[in-house]
């Protein structure tokens, strides 16, 4: 399930670089070869999400601990993809109650960022600020090893985006003076509320459901709400760049439809399957889903169809647009 793509070129003073790739989707990438010798491994939030860290929990602290491996930076986040829980003025609620002061210490850094167009006003000769392209929150800084983000993930995604509403609060922490426990990729719960009040707010103002056999895991459901979204997003601009060229090789050339998806998939042809997926979906599937029972008489050219190429991306993105 996991390969490498080798890079060429060094980074970050590491002489040998290379993509990792899970169910052949990009989820990170990983360095070795350093001048004062060491290897380093970083992991997308894609990645995550496909990496069992209870697995990974066990290398760093028994299998690996020889090397004395040490995690320098970690991202927790929480999104409300309806934006009726966590939103804009829930942080800025919550930083007129001092959810974002430390209990001792300094006051943090803060910096508010807006970005949207000049509209006109009630009257004809005035005009007002709409920031109908986003604002974003960020209380602390990298400096400190601390650093929290809170934005509107939905006018980033785009305004074509199914979750407008949807908004993110994520917590970046880096080893600056501070040693982030291995036990963060067992727990990140409990460090994401640790990083202020604020933060423990927001995570309780999201309703939590009982996780059972019935029920999917919370990282599941946002997965598969993303890819849905990201489907349907791709499928709405791919009928409005190729709708004239489609109706030109049917109605002109007479081609019949099996024909038309031949000639529109050829330049796919020979590449991987994430270089085959739109650009949003090019992501691995959460290690914990269930592959489903593949169904032959279904599809009987699946080991020479072009599209089906992966049984785990298909059957999963399959689900989703059902």
């Amino acid at each position: 399930r996991v390969s490498l793509n080798l890079r060429r070129g060094s980074r970050d003073h590491y002489r040998n670089v290379a993509d990792i790739l899970i169910d052949g989707m990009p989820a990170g990438f990983c360095a070795w070869d350093h001048a004062q010798g060491g290897f380093m491994i970083s992991l997308s939030g894609a990645g995550c999400v496909a990496t069992d860290m209870s697995k990974v929990h066990r290398v760093l602290t028994h299998d690996a601990a020889a090397f004395k491996p040490k995690i320098s930076r970690i991202d927790l986040a929480l999104d409300d993809l309806s934006g009726e829980f966590i939103n804009h003025n829930f942080i800025l609620n919550q930083i007129s109650r001092g959810g974002f002061m430390p209990q001792r210490g300094a006051a943090p850094k803060f910096c508010i960022i807006e970005s949207g167009h000049i509209v006109r006003g009630q009257s004809y000769k005035d005009y007002i600020l709409k920031p109908d392209l986003g604002r974003t929150v960020y209380c602390g800084s990298r400096e400190a090893g601390k650093l929290i983000r809170c934005y509107e993930k939905g006018f980033e995604r785009g305004l074509d985006y199914e979750f407008k509403s949807h908004y993110r609060v994520e917590v970046e922490y880096r080893a600056k003076d501070r040693v982030i426990p291995f036990d963060v990729l067992l727990d990140p719960d409990s460090y994401f509320i640790a990083a202020a009040t604020a933060l423990h707010a927001a995570f309780s103002a999201v309703p939590s459901e009982v996780e059972s056999e019935s029920v999917e895991p919370k990282k599941i459901r946002v997965f598969r709400a993303k890819a849905r979204a990201s489907a349907e997003h791709a499928i709405h601009f791919a009928s409005l760049q190729a709708s004239r060229a489609v109706f030109l090789m049917r109605e002109v050339f007479g081609f019949d439809d099996s024909r038309i998806v031949e000639r529109l998939l050829r330049p796919l042809d020979g590449r991987m399957i994430h270089e085959k997926l739109p650009r949003r979906l090019a992501v691995p599937t959460p290690h914990d889903f269930s592959v489903p029972e593949f169904d032959s008489a279904k599809y009987p050219s699946r080991e020479t169809s072009p599209i089906i190429v992966n049984s785990n991306i298909s059957d999963f993105y399959e689900s989703v647009l059902q």
